[in-house]
């Protein structure tokens, strides 16, 4: 159905200063790509080293699986260690 969201995909929502956002609207025009792909490839490379445990792949079936069925399915947040 249009407009849905694949249901392998959840919402990230955060606050950047205005400039911040500014450089990164020019980023992405000037990459011809859309804000959401610079942010996904940027977090992709911070990212890549990380590994994921079984744990961590069970939870995203189960989330998967409820946003297919149109529950919402609460995760569980992961603080940073310190």
């Amino acid at each position: 159905m249009p407009g849905q969201r694949h249901p392998d995909k959840t919402t990230l929502s955060v606050y950047l200063t205005r400039t911040l956002m500014q450089r990164l609207r020019r980023l992405a025009a000037e990459r011809g790509e859309t804000v959401t792909t610079v942010i996904e490839a940027m977090v992709t490379a911070q990212t890549r080293d990380v590994v994921l445990t079984p744990e961590d792949y069970e939870q995203i079936a189960q989330e998967t699986r409820g946003a297919q069925t149109g529950r919402k399915s609460g995760g569980k947040s992961i603080s940073k260690a310190g």
